[in-house]
């Protein structure tokens, strides 16, 4: 599998990046991130990809973030998740992030936004209706 994330133009994530990451089990970090699943799904989680040991990728189309994230454990064995576009450049880093805080970090960086959640959902839903007539 081949795969870079660019930061403007500049090659940041490539595989030779990866490699310098802890093996982990992506079924692990699916399990955790996936712990609850209507979170997961209000994400529109899609398209998981093992990042040959070294993490996982996924698809997402929520509220705040749409485009792949990318889940990686570190020296520390803390995970560093990564969200980019979907021409893969960076908009967000998630550092040292905890396994038990993982999937709610995710959630805050992907979907949830807080207290007006409930609003922004009828917004987006009245958004993709005023689309499909």
């Amino acid at each position: 599998m081949s795969f870079k994330v660019q930061v403007n133009d500049q090659l940041l994530l490539n595989e030779d990046f990866f490699n310098h990451h802890v093996d982990v089990d992506p079924k692990y970090i699916m399990q955790i991130i996936s712990s609850n699943m209507p979170n997961y799904w209000s994400w529109g989680a899609h398209g998981a990809t093992n990042l040959n040991g070294k993490g996982l990728r996924i698809a997402v189309n929520g509220l705040i973030h749409k485009g792949f994230v990318y889940i990686v454990v570190n020296g520390l064995d803390l995970f560093d998740v990564y969200l980019t576009d979907k021409k893969n450049t960076i908009k967000n880093i998630l550092s040292m992030v905890y396994f038990d805080e993982l999937a709610e970090r995710l959630d805050n960086a992907i979907e949830h936004t807080g207290a007006t959640y409930g609003q922004d959902l009828e917004k987006e839903a009245q958004r993709i209706n005023a689309g499909l007539n």
